[in-house]
């Protein structure tokens, strides 16, 4: 019996940061408008640059996929929140202030 382990990527645990970023945005700030602003690069390696409006301010970022972009929007919004997202500081319990 040999069990030969075939080298898989383990997900970025940012990815997964990600993820949950948006969620949490989605869920402090529901029905966000996100918009596509621009799409930069070449084909096989596109740029896409997202905004969305949160309170009159408006928040850009760009990434390789619309939805990356969308991900990176969302870590902007709930920094500038002040809400912890895991890529600065792992910040548990309330922030004073």
């Amino acid at each position: 019996g040999s069990s030969g382990s075939s080298g898989r990527k383990i997900l970025d645990s940012k990815a997964i940061d990600l993820m949950n970023a948006l969620m949490r945005l989605n869920q402090i700030r529901p029905g966000l408008q996100y918009k596509l602003l621009s799409q930069s690069g070449p084909v096989h390696a596109p740029v896409f640059t997202m905004s969305v409006d949160v309170d009159g301010t408006t928040y850009e970022a760009s990434g390789p996929s619309k939805k990356t972009a969308k991900l990176h929007v969302a870590v902007k919004v709930l920094q500038a929140m002040g809400y912890p997202t895991g890529f600065d500081a792992d910040i548990s319990g309330p922030s004073s202030g």
